[in-house]
């Protein structure tokens, strides 16, 4: 698996490759970056097109990755409240992150 993952991040170009390690170090998971990246860069074109026809799913975006990204917290703030000034700016904080990636990423997409 590692030499799988290893093969794909290598082969990636220089945008995708700064979004990816954007999206990992801002919402500290590789799976939901990599979604995005696949979702929004202009490399994935055919990709995306063949899955969303197959799937009729809604593209994944800044939302969806943020929601992915903080389930935890948001479980932890159901269970003991939320920190005022700390997890809604910690939440919007990390929509600004992630949609910078689309912008990296997506170029004339």
């Amino acid at each position: 698996t590692k030499d799988v993952i290893r093969g794909w991040i290598s082969g990636l170009g220089a945008w995708d490759l700064a979004g990816l390690e954007r999206a990992v170090l801002a919402g500290k998971s590789l799976c939901v970056a990599v979604r995005l990246v696949v979702e929004w860069s202009e490399n994935f074109h055919d990709l995306r097109q063949a899955l969303h026809q197959e799937q009729r799913s809604k593209r994944f975006g800044i939302e969806e990755a943020a929601e992915a990204c903080s389930l935890e917290v948001r479980w932890q703030t159901g269970m003991w409240g939320e920190v005022e000034d700390t997890h809604d700016v910690e939440k919007e904080d990390l929509g600004r992150q992630l949609g910078s990636v689309i912008l990296v990423v997506g170029g004339r997409a």
